[in-house]
């Protein structure tokens, strides 16, 4: 549970959500290492949960609760060396990250959606 308020004495914002604040957050993640005879296998699992929130300080521009769940596999083939592919919103989930009022029209931006990658790490020291 997040709490947030305006604490200035206009009473144009009396009573709104904070923009940007959502109404609570969470996030929990499930890792693990699997030993194999060509090094640790490091599967990952997370799910993060945002509650709903407003862009603007009339609260007319909101964003509804959405939920996102990444995977990752990494790979630990040396001490020196990891290697990781990763996806980030698996099942693309559409939401919005800022939104204006332009003029009595309302734009958004909506997130990039689901995220596929590859990290590598290489220690050289």
């Amino acid at each position: 549970m997040i709490r947030s308020e305006f604490t200035n004495d206009s009473e144009l914002y009396h009573g709104n959500r904070v923009p940007f604040v959502p109404r609570y957050g969470a996030g929990s993640s499930v890792n693990g290492v699997i030993d194999t005879r060509y090094g640790a296998l490091m599967p990952r699992l997370a799910v993060n949960l945002v509650g709903p929130h407003y862009f603007d300080g009339d609260n007319q521009l909101r964003q509804g609760t959405y939920a996102t769940l990444d995977s990752s596999l990494g790979w630990q083939a040396t001490e020196r060396m990891n290697i990781s592919v990763y996806v980030d919103n698996l099942f693309d989930r559409r939401y919005r990250t800022y939104g204006y009022m332009n003029g009595s029209s309302a734009v958004a931006q909506v997130n990039m959606g689901r995220t596929v990658g590859i990290n590598t790490r290489i220690d050289f020291f």
